[in-house]
């Protein structure tokens, strides 16, 4: 590992919130066989996949890198929750129209998605009395990517009718034109992951 790829692996460390770091590999099997998967190991003992195979490595991490300081800059939420507040307009006629619930956005939300590797992003919501963490793979993608990717989406879905997201059985509030349940587990995050909220920026 060259002297650059070892300032990233310090640097992940430190914005992760650890002290220490180490390099470790696990074979694959099955169709990855003969491959092996490549992770920091925090002095804790959670492991954050990088990439399969160490070409690659120092860009993944790179990307990882930019992005994670990208996500948690006041600029970037700031930008993210201009849009985010137009889908809550939306949100909240169509939520009149189906008799349904409202939500509030509280802030933003920073999971560490631990031996998987992963940083999600999400949204702390208030629906009725209970407050929760709404995170969900479309809104992920799209909040870490940038305020545009935000737009584009929430242009994409303008007029396409209300559907029920996946294992909901009940719908009582809806987000970005999608039905989802508040009192449920689903499309909240998982309870081994550390989380760190942003409350909501201010109005630009």
């Amino acid at each position: 590992m060259d002297k650059e790829t070892k300032a990233l692996c310090d640097e992940m460390c430190a914005l992760m919130g650890h002290k220490s770091w180490t390099k470790v590999g696990s074979p694959c099997t099955g169709k990855w066989a003969g491959t092996t998967d490549y992770s920091l190991r925090w002095e804790d003992g959670q492991e954050m996949f990088v990439n399969n195979g160490m070409y690659g490595f120092k860009s993944r991490l790179t990307e990882a890198v930019e992005g994670l300081k990208r996500c948690r800059s006041a600029e970037h939420q700031r930008a993210v929750m201009e849009v985010l507040r137009e889908w809550q307009a939306s949100d909240a006629r169509l939520s009149q129209e189906h008799g349904v619930k409202g939500y509030d956005i509280l802030g933003l939300v920073e999971e560490d998605g631990g031996s998987c590797g992963q940083i999600w992003w999400g949204l702390r919501l208030k629906v009725g009395d209970r407050v929760f963490d709404h995170i969900e793979t479309g809104l992920w993608l799209y909040m870490s990517e940038s305020a545009d990717a935000v737009r584009k989406d929430m242009e994409s879905k303008k007029g396409v009718p209300v559907w029920t997201a996946g294992a909901v059985q009940e719908v009582d509030y809806i987000f970005h034109g999608v039905g989802f349940n508040s009192q449920d587990e689903l499309y909240k995050g998982s309870d081994y992951c550390q989380r760190k909220f942003y409350p909501l920026p201010a109005a630009a």
